[in-house]
């Protein structure tokens, strides 16, 4: 139990988010402060769809080189790679790095998680720590990640708000690039807190739902967990 600093969240270091992550439960473990409502002082972490991976875990799954073996063909991870929701919203952009990440560990090809992504490089705050293949193959890496990105199926031509995705001559770049079209926090530096979601008039129950995943994933990269 750690103590916190207000029953409705809790902050750490948006550099070190890893450090705070329960491997239980792969959020930050529940924090004590009153909630005068209900009498009682222990707040949980609200969860979500997002790849919270300590970093020793996800930098294991990389080790050794697996893509363009025999039982990793390449053309497999062309096709099953994951799709991107038709027309999608913010937080579907994240949810889709989010699951880049977590299906290219299983081909220890290696994509930044995005609370690692950083405004100076497209390798994220990882990349000195990464396995020797990772930096020697950057080149293979960078365009099997392009070539799978611009296949049919994922859907980037689906989207407006992400067609100009399309025109990175890096894979790498299109990963960042998606990441700051989507409002990443960490990655511009007049990002503006669009503030809390309210649902009007006109807005359906998906479109409200969808503000608020949104909300989730920028706070989260903020190193702020919202309590439940």
């Amino acid at each position: 139990m750690i103590d916190g600093i207000d029953w409705r969240m809790h902050r750490v270091d948006p550099h070190d988010i890893d450090a705070h992550l329960d491997p239980d439960t792969q959020t930050i473990r529940p924090w004590r402060f009153p909630r005068p409502e209900t009498n009682s002082k222990v707040n949980f972490p609200v969860q979500f769809q997002a790849y919270q991976c300590d970093t020793d875990t996800y930098l294991e799954s990389l080790r050794e080189k697996l893509l363009g073996k025999e039982n990793y063909p390449i053309k497999n991870y062309m096709s099953t790679f994951p799709k991107l929701r038709e027309n999608a919203s913010p937080g579907d952009i994240f949810e889709f790095l989010n699951e880049v990440t977590r299906y290219s560990s299983g081909f220890a090809v290696y994509c930044p998680p995005p609370h690692t992504m950083v405004p100076e490089h497209n390798g994220g705050q990882l990349y000195d720590r990464l396995p020797r293949h990772c930096r020697e193959h950057w080149q293979y890496y960078d365009s099997a990640i392009r070539q799978a990105l611009l296949g049919k199926h994922v859907g980037l031509d689906h989207s407006e708000l992400v067609k100009p995705v399309a025109y990175e001559r890096s894979g790498y770049q299109m990963l960042w690039r998606l990441a700051y079209i989507a409002g990443h926090p960490r990655l511009s530096e007049n990002f503006v807190d669009p503030g809390l979601p309210r649902q009007k008039s006109s807005m359906d129950l998906m479109e409200y739902r969808a503000e608020w995943l949104t909300r989730l994933h920028l706070h989260y990269y903020q190193g702020t967990f919202l309590s439940d």
